[in-house]
């Protein structure tokens, strides 16, 4: 999970930081520019490609809300993924995810 990173629509890297303990990938986005209204997490080059073996796995994320727009959406590229949730979660609250990677 060390490699990842996140990006702005135009490119940006936005900081993250690798926390050994749970072994996931931290980014902070409310310091972002008001201006900046998506962030794409790009994988390292070791994820890409047939990965047929992966299936039966999981890609689990993480979401704590601070007031935040209500959607939530969650994109790959080639196969393209999007979860997207809807509904606002409460300030505060976190929500948590997985799926399955037979699903993508």
């Amino acid at each position: 999970m060390m490699s990842w990173r996140l990006e702005t629509a135009d490119r940006a890297q936005i900081p993250v930081s690798f926390n050994p303990g749970s072994g996931s990938v931290v980014a902070d986005l409310q310091e972002l520019p008001s201006t900046v209204h998506s962030a794409t997490w790009v994988a390292p080059p070791s994820y890409l490609g047939d990965k047929v073996s992966s299936y039966g796995g999981f890609l689990t994320y993480q979401v704590k809300s601070f007031g935040l727009p209500a959607d939530m959406a969650l994109l790959g590229k080639q196969p393209a993924v999007q979860l997207t949730v809807g509904t606002s979660p409460t300030r505060g609250t976190e929500r948590a995810a997985a799926v399955g990677a037979d699903s993508l």
